[in-house]
């Protein structure tokens, strides 16, 4: 039996190429909840610990409003793998 014609991957948008076979990338697009509110002007990161990033997404500058917060959790201080990511 033979395939019909060339097939698509329509996940391959997800992967860069960087330039080498011990290494590959996925591209992420935060959509839906993840999000940047609409009357997004800043956005602040915080280092709690090594091993967790926040960022706060503000309205009215540096120092306004807190509108939304992503805590992005790494598997290890390399940060290599990400464990989770929580919308607060």
């Amino acid at each position: 039996m033979a395939l019909p014609g060339p097939l698509v991957d329509r996940e391959q948008a997800k992967f860069r190429d960087t330039g080498t076979t011990a290494e590959t990338r996925v591209a992420v697009n935060l959509e839906g909840a993840f999000q940047a509110p609409n009357l997004t002007d800043a956005i602040t990161v915080t280092y709690p610990s090594t091993t967790v990033e926040v960022y706060a997404f503000r309205s009215g500058g540096v120092s306004g409003t807190i509108l939304m917060t992503l805590t992005v959790t790494y598997t290890t201080a390399a940060k290599s793998f990400i464990s989770s990511v929580v919308r607060t």
